[in-house]
Parts: structure tokens; C-alpha cells; sequence
């Protein structure tokens, strides 16, 4: 059985989420953004160094989810991404450690379905005054 990228399964649940509760006439109109952490593309190893060098500099934090939820006085929920059978790595496991000691909300999901329980789960966290 082929497996789903990563980047699809991230793909659909942002658009589902984005599409569902995060359109402009929603009465209360919710933000998912993604955390682009890192370079997944064909540079040559200088053009690499540079553009993680700039990254780096510019507030890359490794560890950080792969998706950011956004919703009322200004809380937050944080999503990371796996496909089935993936763990996270030292530094993700360190920064969801960090998020639930501020008292945050971190999951992972594995698939479009996953999400939307998960996300419908905490939906009252993120709407509720």
C-alpha cells in the first residue's frame, strides 16, 4: 500500500480547515497558517547554507509544528504532521513538551480524518470568548 506524503496530508486538512472556518464573511473568522521550518528543495549545498542561514536568522525555530491554528483572544492550537507509523523527532517532542508547560494545545494528526477530530475536539477552545 502506497503511503501519502506528508505534504498532501498537510495540504488537505489546511484547505479543509481554511475552507470551513476561515473564510472572510464568517461572523468569526478563524487563521491556520503553515511553519514553513525548514528547506525541502534542489539547492546546491552553498545555495542550502545560505537559505538555512537566513532562516536561522530569521526566527526558524526547530521543533515547531507544522501548522499553527489561530482563533479567539489570541489562542492557539498547534498541529504537527506525520504520516502513519512516523514519530517526531527530539526536537519536535522537546517543543510540544515547551507548548502544553505554557498550557497549550499540541497534537499530531496522521490523516485528514485524524484532524478533523482532533481540530473538532477543540474547536470550543478556539471560539468560545
Amino acid at each position: 500500500m502506497k503511503q501519502i506524503p506528508e505534504a498532501v496530508i498537510q495540504q488537505e486538512c489546511f484547505n479543509w480547515f481554511n475552507n470551513k472556518y476561515c473564510l472572510n464573511h464568517l461572523e468569526q473568522s478563524l487563521i491556520i497558517h503553515s511553519v514553513p521550518n525548514g528547506i525541502n528543495a534542489n539547492l546546491t549545498p552553498n545555495e542550502m547554507a545560505r537559505a538555512l542561514d537566513f532562516l536561522n536568522k530569521t526566527g526558524m525555530k526547530k521543533g515547531v509544528s507544522d501548522l499553527l491554528i489561530h482563533g479567539v483572544n489570541g489562542r492557539c492550537i498547534w498541529a504537527e504532521c506525520k504520516r502513519p507509523g512516523e514519530k517526531q523527532s527530539e526536537d519536535q517532542i522537546k517543543m510540544e513538551n515547551k507548548v502544553k508547560k505554557l498550557g497549550g494545545i499540541y497534537f499530531i494528526f496522521y490523516s485528514l480524518e485524524d484532524f478533523k477530530e482532533k481540530i473538532l475536539l477543540h474547536l470550543p477552545f478556539l471560539t468560545t470568548a
